[in-house]
Parts: structure tokens; sequence; C-alpha cells
């Protein structure tokens, strides 16, 4: 059995333009390992990216397995949304 391959985490620009090109893999991610996020619309998905200050994703080869995503005042505050870690990559330090 071969190692896994390695986890890359992707700090995405403003719009995240390259994550948008995998709304179907975000939608995925968020319907499987949260309760919160479930049934999310594509175009929802897009706002919530466009609205974000800071994105990063995770993945493993073509597979995301981690997503977060922060909005900011810019000065004293920031907020975490919609943190979520594939199942079987939790608790291994992700």
């Amino acid at each position: 059995m071969s190692d896994p391959a390695p986890i890359r985490l992707i700090r995405h620009s403003q719009l995240a333009l390259r994550l948008r090109w995998r709304l179907g893999s975000l939608q995925a991610l968020l319907d499987h390992h949260s309760f919160w996020a479930r049934g999310r619309q594509r175009q929802d998905l897009v706002a919530m990216l466009r609205g974000s200050q800071a994105v990063v994703s995770a993945w493993q080869g073509p597979q995301l397995v981690g997503f977060g995503r922060a909005s900011s005042d810019g000065v004293f505050r920031a907020v975490l949304w919609d943190v979520v870690v594939a199942g079987e990559h939790q608790g291994l330090g992700l």
C-alpha cells in the first residue's frame, strides 16, 4: 500500500476563483461533513466566497478534505465560518 498523497493547504485570493471552479467539491464536503451547511445552493456558495475576506482549502490530490473562511472588521476582530474537515482527516492536525 502506498502512502497517501500529501495534503496541500491553499489560501485563496479575495474572490476565491480557483475554488469557485470546484463548487461541486465544496458542496459535497459541506453536505457530508457538516450539519449546518447542508443543501447550500451553488449561487449562494459563490456569494459566500465573494463576501469572505479569507478563504482556505485543503486538498489531498484532487479531493477537497478541508475548508474554512473568515470575515473581519479589518482592525480588531475576525470571525471564522464554515470550518469543515472531512471525517477521515479529523484529529490528524489539519
